[in-house]
């Protein structure tokens, strides 16, 4: 039984790890949510929100919605950042610094 939930015990780990390194490097400046992806209605007015307040449009939406819906995706204000479902800390905090600076032009 301990070997049914191996694979999934690694990958929580590894996105643990990465929620702790975004609040290590930005505090308070962002929120890290974490949204069950078996739980499609909190993961649809999470976006929906994100829409509503204008950080992502209706494609990013809809494709975020239909496509990005699995265990490990990360967002950062709507906006799917592991499209190629890394895991990789620097990776994550690579893009999610880009977007960062991109909204700050």
């Amino acid at each position: 039984m301990s070997d049914t939930f191996s694979e999934v015990r690694v990958e929580m780990e590894q996105i643990g790890a990465v929620y702790r390194e975004i609040e290590d490097v930005y505090g308070d400046d962002v929120s890290v949510i974490y949204l069950d992806p078996r739980n499609h209605f909190s993961i649809a007015a999470y976006l929906l929100k994100q829409w509503k307040t204008g950080s992502i449009g209706v494609q990013e939406f809809c494709r975020s919605l239909f496509c990005g819906i699995r265990r490990g995706s990360f967002f950062y204000n709507g906006r799917w950042i592991n499209r190629d479902q890394t895991l990789n800390k620097e990776k994550i905090l690579t893009r999610v610094q880009a977007i960062r600076e991109k909204g700050k032009m």
